[in-house]
């Protein structure tokens, strides 16, 4: 892989061993507790390697940041040490770098949605979609559903899903490793 140039609204994906993202990650090897049953009995469990994530917000002066929800929407510098991945839309035209840079910073200081992880729970429980789409405060989200919320209203992406709001981070993962339209530009996996 050649060096990393960072670029607005490439999409991070992180990693850690610290005990809630290994929680987070139990929960999304599999859509719904039957089939993480049915996949433990069959020994087919998915491996969920990132947990969080975060956008390249800007590369200015040579000082690189990133935006993120963490108890808040925030910018942060960028920590290439971090157990990472990042994907980059192909051809992502600079008008839209500066409109995701622009609309996500709309969202500085916005809440983190734990209503939505209680949606996420019972959609994972249950099986029906349906808590995860619409169990959520209606202006507040966690990190992967900020920033396919902001991707979904400048670049009209989907990620495959319905609704931003049922996205999970193992979801998105796979959608931008099998997705020819996005590419790996980075790979830290320094745990």
């Amino acid at each position: 892989m050649k060096t990393y140039e960072p670029q607005t609204g490439d999409i991070i994906l992180e990693d850690s061993n610290r005990f809630g993202a290994r929680m987070v990650k139990y929960f999304m090897r599999s859509p719904t507790l039957w089939q993480d049953l049915y996949r433990m009995f069959k020994k087919t469990l998915e491996n969920v390697e990132y947990y969080h994530v975060a956008m390249i917000h800007q590369v200015k002066d040579g000082k690189i940041t990133e935006i993120e929800q963490q108890n808040k929407v925030q910018i942060g510098d960028w920590n290439k040490d971090h157990p990472q991945i990042i994907f980059r839309k192909k051809n992502l035209p600079m008008s839209k770098q500066r409109m995701l840079r622009w609309f996500s910073e709309c969202y500085l200081g916005g809440g983190y949605d734990i209503v939505n992880i209680f949606g996420k729970l019972l959609t994972w429980l249950t099986g029906f979609k349906f808590f995860a789409r619409y169990v959520e405060w209606p202006i507040d989200e966690i990190c992967v559903n900020r920033v396919a919320h902001w991707y979904n209203m400048i670049v009209r992406e989907d990620f495959g899903v319905q609704e931003h709001s049922e996205l999970t981070t193992h979801q998105l993962y796979k959608y931008l490793l099998n997705n020819s339209e996005y590419e790996v530009v980075y790979k830290n996996k320094n745990i």
